[in-house]
């Protein structure tokens, strides 16, 4: 640790800072994904939070981190990441569609699927291009990139 340049020890330092706020829950039974997230509540409490998957990996094509692309757009709803997907791996993802806000860029979800089939997906799951972006082809589909930043109500919903 002491060998280490200086601006490596202060990066270090960052991380050992970091990972002391860092809480792991490990879910002892196999209640789903909303189970795992139900069992945070305590430890939560009635903070907002970012929610990352653990078998994920998160790269940005700009400057810009995912986390704190998610941060920045976060205006107190809850908030899911989104990727562009092609028909063949909609059957593995949480697929969702729904109409932009041009003003600000956000998709307003109207239908959620989780792992629909290419039926289900070509038949209410095709989602428009956002204003500002030219595309999708046709095949292409918005899927759950694995991060949220999620308010305390959902365990109010999971609750039920």
């Amino acid at each position: 640790f002491n060998r280490l340049a200086p601006n490596a020890l202060v990066y270090s330092k960052r991380i050992i800072e970091t990972g002391e706020k860092v809480k792991l829950m490990v879910q002892e039974t196999n209640s789903g994904f909303g189970g795992a997230v139900l069992q945070a509540a305590e430890a939560i409490g009635d903070a907002d939070f970012l929610l990352m998957l653990g078998d994920h990996l998160y790269r940005s094509d700009s400057h810009e981190s995912c986390v704190q692309q998610m941060i920045s757009h976060f205006n107190g709803n809850p908030t899911v990441s989104l990727r562009w997907s092609s028909e063949d791996d909609i059957e593995h993802c949480g697929t969702m569609t729904g109409r932009w806000d041009s003003k600000s860029g956000h998709l307003h979800v109207t239908e959620i699927a989780e792992k629909p089939s290419r039926e289900v997906a070509r038949r209410s799951l095709l989602a428009p291009a956002p204003p500002s972006v030219v595309g999708p082809q046709m095949g292409e589909y918005l899927t759950v990139f694995g991060l949220y930043i999620l308010t305390p109500a959902i365990f109010r919903i999971l609750e039920r």
